[in-house]
């Protein structure tokens, strides 16, 4: 399947969490950033996360969907790389502070 071809599903928290987290945004024009953005390739997915553009999101990759549930916002930090460490340690990341750094 071409990147093209998948549809984005912005979840009402995730579009919430986005405006709390990264900027204040009408709703139809999130959706076509992040369409863009995918159709460009400014994208990456790896365990249940995605990066579009520069920000992060918990997401659940359907057929031809891509649902986003939450957005965790802006970080340099990768995040699936985050969760790993956090299980091979018995350590616990607060993905909710890493939007702040």
């Amino acid at each position: 399947m071409r990147l093209e071809e998948i549809e984005v599903v912005v979840t009402d928290h995730a579009y919430d969490r986005y405006c709390e987290r990264v900027g204040q945004i009408e709703r139809q024009e999130l959706h076509e950033q992040l369409q863009q953005n995918i159709t460009e390739r400014d994208c990456r997915y790896k365990d249940g996360y995605c990066k579009i553009g520069e920000v992060w999101w918990a997401c659940a990759p359907a057929e031809c969907l891509l649902i986003l549930i939450t957005c965790l916002g802006e970080t340099h930090i990768d995040i699936p790389a985050a969760k790993r460490w956090e299980r091979q340690h018995r350590d616990r990341v607060n993905l909710g502070d890493l939007a702040n750094w």
